[in-house]
């Protein structure tokens, strides 16, 4: 399935490129004091508009990173108890990059094409290099909702992330807990964990 490439040379409204959205997103997000996020993210709209709005979660959220990351919140292991005892134990390895390139190799997951994706799809943002940087649901076909940087959650455009996350988009159908934890409790395996 080809990747769909997010455009350096768009244009948004008032002839920001978007490299420039989001690269200010970015700066943004590495704030630690996310209760300023809200106001920043107001503050960035005045001069380049986006569609990034803040969204209250509606579950019990993680406080101890690495346990509540994007792929956590994708993958739905947000409030998996499996998943919290299997990640929470001293070095073991948690839902980051290695587990989300494990879990597509499984072939538990169908590639689409992002015309095919529909609400509860999983998005998956890749570096130039081909390694997961970031996960989200899709809402609708231009939407998305993921867990950004130390800990809050967005609805926005397919475009509108951090820079950081790299320029690939893959969409991805057949994601449920339950294959995520088989895939989460191979890749403990497969690391030395049992």
């Amino acid at each position: 399935m080809p990747a769909v490439r997010l455009c350096e040379c768009t244009l948004l409204h008032d002839m920001v490129p978007l490299s420039e959205l989001r690269h200010r997103i970015s700066e943004v997000t590495k704030r630690s004091e996310i209760g300023e996020h809200k106001a920043l993210l107001a503050g960035l709209a005045r001069t380049c508009p986006h569609t990034v709005k803040l969204v209250a979660p509606k579950h019990r959220m993680r406080p101890v990173q690495p346990l509540y990351t994007c792929f956590v919140f994708a993958f739905d292991l947000v409030d998996s108890l499996e998943y919290t005892r299997l990640a929470s134990r001293p070095l073991a390895p948690f839902a980051g990059p290695a587990f989300v390139r494990h879990h597509l190799a499984s072939g538990r997951l169908a590639e689409i094409e992002r015309e095919r994706a529909v609400y509860r799809d999983i998005a998956v943002y890749f570096a130039s290099n081909g390694e997961p940087t970031h996960a989200g649901i899709v809402l609708s076909s231009e939407t998305i909702m993921s867990k950004w940087g130390i800990g809050n959650l967005y609805e926005h455009a397919l475009e509108h992330v951090p820079d950081t996350y790299g320029d690939l988009l893959r969409f991805f159908r057949g994601n449920t807990r339950d294959l995520a934890l088989v895939s989460f409790l191979e890749f403990t395996h497969d690391e030395g964990y049992d």
